[in-house]
């Protein structure tokens, strides 16, 4: 066939010459480029003569832009199809001998295809055709091995960069049994193949495999062969056991020790928290003034708490005067090691309230004032109310309040969930731990109501909460002279220091903290 196709070719070279004509001839079989490598079209102009007019042209079929242009001396780049752009070039040392071959550089799948070999000299053009099949000749194999099941083991066998589609195919160690693999492939982003085969190999097979793939169309063989050693095989693991033992007997002494933990902690709360007849006893003692005339009521209280609690008469009855004093006055250092510092929420206050600007301060104001509905706010009109900004969800906290000239008050804690819209009593039973004034007469707002005694109007009174405990207590804080104390409550939620006021002549003056 190519010397059939070399004595056409001499023909019409001889013809081109006696009639002064050209033509471009180039070879009759399809050309197999390797992806990735470079390819050379072959195309030859006869006579060769190239003459500086000359067009040299080469288009793709089925591609609008050609695939490169050379005229005028040089190559034209601004008509050049993009995807050839800096890829193809002519041999322009050989152009003088009528050579307007194309090379392509890094060939790609996507080239292959029918070419056009073209040239024109401004009277005549003539063409010719080169067919392109670009084929992938894949990277050399590699196995991978997992661990699958006990006593048995995964090898994956891989390859990339082949077309057509090779065979894939696993033998044992004597070269002849095929063993039953599980492939698959799949197109990479260039359209070459990539390839993988899967078996399963167990302790009993032979110890030797090969991987073989094959393209038939290419007449290429590439195969990698692996040896497994026995030891590998995964086994059934024998540390289990002595771990779960293990793991179970840290669980035992972790849950040991958190409960000695626990224990222990709670044996130092009891021993740091007052027991419940020595804080009974410290608020009738702190009841006590502490002049020069306070020893008999001193001596009566404390018969009092001997009867009730068998205290040991012969320790407590002769206690002094100054024993007394020392003893409320440790009692009093010990409340105020828990003082806060307390500012009003303007969200919560009533349009009857006027807040300083530190909101430290209140009283009820002369017209109700327009504010923003929140469901925060006190806005009945029998509630001149604010709370404090800051709630507590445990320990303790003191503060204190300057009531002085103020004649109708209300102070204390109160919860978050109690009602602020519709008018309810201001009782422990709707979540308000409270004692407040009325011109001249005090009350516990308990349920129900009770007054409260007292021996002269107090100018500050002092608010301690301790939320553990379920205690709220009130003292005269210039005295240090107890007022009342709410018991036996088991709070939930967060609870806020409480105010109102129905007095508009006079502040209630919240204390800062430094000044406690």
């Amino acid at each position: 066939m190519k010397e059939s196709h070399g004595i056409v070719v001499l023909l019409l070279v001889i013809l081109a010459s006696v009639n002064g004509e050209f033509i471009v001839v180039g070879p009759d079989h399809t050309l197999e480029a390797i992806a990735g490598e470079d390819a050379v079209l072959e195309c030859q102009l006869v006579p060769d003569i190239f003459l500086s007019s000359m067009v040299v042209q080469w288009f793709k079929s089925g591609l609008s832009s050609p695939v490169h242009v050379y005229r005028n001396g040089e190559d034209d780049i601004t008509v050049q199809h993009k995807d050839y752009q800096g890829r193809t070039e002519l041999f322009k040392d050989e152009l003088a001998k009528g050579n307007i071959s194309l090379k392509i550089h890094n060939i790609k799948r996507s080239d292959r295809g029918e070419y056009i070999c073209s040239i024109d000299d401004k009277t005549d053009s003539k063409t010719f055709s080169v067919r392109v099949e670009v084929v992938g000749i894949g990277c050399e194999p590699w196995i991978q091995m997992k661990a699958n099941h006990i006593n048995e083991i995964q090898l994956v066998c891989k390859s990339t960069g082949w077309f057509p589609e090779p065979k894939i195919y696993w033998v044992r160690e004597d070269e002849s049994n095929l063993i039953q693999a599980e492939t698959r492939s799949r197109l990479d982003s260039t359209g070459l193949v990539d390839i993988q085969s899967n078996i399963v190999i167990t302790r009993q097979l032979s110890n030797r495999f090969t991987c073989h793939i094959q393209n038939v169309h290419l007449k290429t063989k590439q195969q990698v062969t692996i040896r497994i050693s026995g030891d590998i095989f995964p086994s059934a693991p024998v540390w289990p056991v002595p771990l779960l033992v293990t793991i179970c007997l840290l669980l035992a002494a972790i849950s040991a020790l958190i409960c000695w933990n626990v224990k222990q902690h709670q044996r130092v709360k009891d021993a740091a928290r007052p027991t419940e007849y020595h804080q009974q006893f410290v608020l009738c003692v702190t009841a006590i003034s502490l002049s020069q005339n306070s020893q008999q009521i001193a001596h009566h209280f404390a018969a009092y708490f001997l009867i009730d609690f068998n205290v040991d008469h012969t320790c407590s009855m002769d206690l002094t005067l100054y024993q007394w004093k020392r003893l409320v006055e440790a009692e009093w250092k010990r409340i105020c090691e828990h003082k806060v510092s307390v500012t009003l929420d303007v969200e919560t206050a009533s349009p009857q309230l006027e807040l300083a600007d530190d909101l430290k301060s209140l009283r009820r104001a002369w017209t109700p004032k327009t504010l923003p509905e929140t469901w925060k706010r006190f806005t009945h009109w029998d509630y001149p109310c604010a709370l404090g900004s800051e709630g507590f969800t445990s320990g303790r906290h003191y503060w204190e309040v300057e009531v002085v000239g103020n004649r109708g008050w209300s102070l204390g804690v109160a919860s978050e969930f109690v009602e602020r819209k519709r008018w309810v009593k201001i009782s422990t039973k709707n979540g308000f731990w409270v004692i407040e004034r009325a011109v001249d007469q005090f009350y516990i707002n308990s349920s129900p109501p009770s007054p409260l005694p007292v021996n002269h109007i107090p100018r500050k009174v002092g608010v301690y909460l301790s939320y553990e405990s379920g205690t709220v207590s009130f003292y005269e804080a210039d005295t240090k002279s107890h007022l009342h104390t709410f018991t036996g409550n088991k709070f939930t939620g967060k609870l806020y220091p409480f105010f109102r006021t129905f007095y508009e002549n006079q502040f209630l003056i919240i204390s800062s903290g430094s000044d406690l």
